[in-house]
């Protein structure tokens, strides 16, 4: 795994030697002996030690490498720039016009929210813009510009290792299938969507959603949506298993239905 990061990290910097040889007029040549490398946010000392050590002089051969930023602080850099667009004069103005005013000073919170394909980073992030008087009493001020001072301050942070935007998806859409498998079954069950319009009959069901033969409202939803669901991973894949029957949505399409593929792209 870590000769694949580190190779993931080489082909980045090929990347930018790349973009850099075909827009040479606009870079400075020489090789690169600083990187600024990113991490998850919640990422123990330990980890951020090794890919120090794979980006580092004895991996990639990069001397100096900085590891100030997790992730999700990184992102509000880039929010930053964008705020400013480029223009220190219509930027400033712009990113004050959303700030609450004390004084000499403005301020706004930030709360970033990253879901990569791996982890979820989360930062809630305060910035304070500041107007000073950089001039001593007297002294030439030539045409009068201001001087601000922009502060970051991190009021926290917090994330999950395992938890990315793919398994995110996938979780998503198993709570919409058996939310949607739950209120149809409620439905059948309260005499309000006659049986034979479903694939799937209470006595088809678990004993476990069943209370005197009936299907008792909420209990598949219950079962999914929990935050760990290896808490009770049978009742979680019976519930999954009821929806399917109700809502077929599996990938296996080679032999099946056309049907199948378009409740999976309606859903």
């Amino acid at each position: 795994m870590e000769k694949l990061i580190q190779a993931a990290f080489g082909h980045l910097i090929q990347l930018t030697k790349d973009y850099r040889d075909r827009n040479a007029k606009q870079c400075s040549p020489g090789v690169f002996n600083k990187a600024v490398v990113t991490y998850p946010t919640i990422s123990p000392p330990k980890v951020r030690e090794k890919i120090e050590k794979l980006v580092g002089k004895d991996g990639l051969g990069i001397t100096n490498v900085q590891m100030a930023y997790d992730e999700a602080v990184s992102i509000a850099i880039f929010f930053l720039w964008r705020e400013f667009g480029g223009d220190l004069n219509i930027g400033l103005e712009s990113f004050k016009t959303r700030c609450r005013q004390d004084l000499d000073q403005w301020s706004q919170n930030v709360l970033v929210l990253d879901i990569g394909g791996v982890t979820t980073d989360l930062a809630l992030i305060r910035l304070t813009l500041k107007e000073e008087d950089p001039f001593e009493p007297g002294e030439d001020r030539g045409d009068g510009e201001r001087y601000y001072i922009l502060t970051p301050k991190l009021l926290g942070s917090s994330g999950h290792l395992q938890l990315g935007g793919e398994l995110i998806t996938l979780r998503i859409f198993q709570l919409l299938k058996v939310a949607i498998a739950d209120c149809l079954l409620t439905a059948m069950a309260t005499v309000n969507l006659e049986p034979e319009l479903l694939k799937i009959q209470p006595d088809e069901l678990n004993v476990r959603f069943l209370e005197n033969g009936k299907f008792v409202s909420g209990k598949l939803l219950e079962n999914v949506d929990k935050e760990n669901p290896e808490s009770d991973r049978a009742a979680y894949n019976d519930a999954l298993d009821a929806a399917e029957k109700l809502l077929p949505t599996h990938r296996n399409w080679e032999n099946a239905p056309a049907s199948r593929q378009q409740t999976f792209y309606s859903l």
